[in-house]
């Protein structure tokens, strides 16, 4: 697999551990711990997808993803959260996918493979 994923995440161990898992499926991954830092990477080079949770160190809610996609509107996008109110706002409806943060990280495995490899 070539795709390339992109992984805010403001917990350190989470975003490891979602950075190691999805390494090891055969994904190349770039993580940040911001919204800043994804920011500048995705002008930096293009992403095939985007793992974000909602509530960052910089910012909160849809804000962030708003800007995100401003950068690049072609990228898939998982919400990873555990704020389950947000999935009942519209906004929410921007993203391919909506999961509640887990330490298992099989769903979120699928979740990608099946967005990014759906004909």
């Amino acid at each position: 697999m070539d795709e390339k994923i992109l992984v805010v995440e403001g917990e350190r161990k989470l975003r490891e551990l979602y950075q190691t898992g999805l390494k090891d499926a055969g994904y190349q991954v770039e993580i940040a711990a911001d919204g800043q830092h994804a920011l500048k990477k995705l002008k930096r080079e293009p992403v095939d997808l985007i793992v974000t949770d909602l509530v960052l160190p910089d910012g909160a809610g849809f804000d962030l993803l708003h800007r995100f996609l401003k950068v690049t509107n072609k990228m898939k996008v998982v919400i990873n959260t555990s704020h389950v109110e947000y999935k009942s706002d519209f906004q929410s409806w921007v993203a391919d996918a909506y999961l509640t943060k887990s330490s298992d990280i099989s769903e979120l495995k699928s979740t990608i493979d099946g967005i990014l490899h759906r004909n």
